[in-house]
């Protein structure tokens, strides 16, 4: 994927999901069940928030649009996404779609932790989520150790949700998008590594 458009169209076409198309290196890896690492949706989320602030309401951490609706819905992102002109041109979301579909960005999950994590109001950030499921992490690190989670866990103890929120202003979210690009890149090469020994 090169931009925001080949996402939306990729998500709303009858395409597999990366783990659908990963899933023979998937069960040679032993992996199970499995999720993103970062989902699209919720760093997209996010840049809406930085930078269409005035049509978001943010409450602590729970973020909506004016009119009352969940910012967390798909089918109202897809309606809207034109709009966003600033945010779909950013060279570090376009950095991020490029590596977003590799098998860098599919991690083991334990069974029912994809819907879990989802669900619990972290936009889907898989260090956040571990930061506060820290037994579910260490039981990941230690059953999967081809799953090349050491950087993960190190991002899990910086950051909580409440601060991510605070510190989130453009700067910030561009650095955030760097980061976890390289995190996929690098897990992609150890990953690749290990398939192909």
């Amino acid at each position: 994927m090169k931009n925001v458009e080949d996402y939306m169209q990729w998500r709303t076409s009858e395409g597999k999901s990366f783990e659908d198309i990963f899933n023979r290196e998937m069960n040679i890896l032993g992996w199970t069940y499995r999720d993103v690492l970062y989902s699209f949706l919720g760093i997209y989320v996010l840049g809406i928030y930085v930078y269409y602030e005035e049509d978001i309401n943010k409450k602590k951490t729970r973020l909506e649009f004016k009119d009352g609706s969940q910012l967390w819905n798909f089918e109202k992102i897809y309606k809207l996404y034109d709009k966003y002109e600033e945010l779909n041109n950013l060279q570090e979301i376009k950095s991020f779609l490029s590596v977003y579909g590799s098998i860098g960005n599919i991690i083991p999950m334990w069974p029912g932790g994809n819907v879990h994590k989802g669900s619990c109001n972290y936009y889907d950030l898989t260090e956040i989520y571990f930061n506060n499921f820290k037994n579910w992490r260490d039981y990941l690190v230690l059953e999967y150790p081809n799953a090349c989670l050491e950087e993960i866990v190190d991002r899990s103890e910086k950051y909580n949700m409440k601060e991510f929120m605070d510190k989130l202003d453009k700067d910030f979210y561009k650095k955030y998008l760097k980061e976890i690009t390289q995190v996929i890149k690098n897990r992609e090469e150890e990953i690749k590594k290990q398939l192909h020994n």
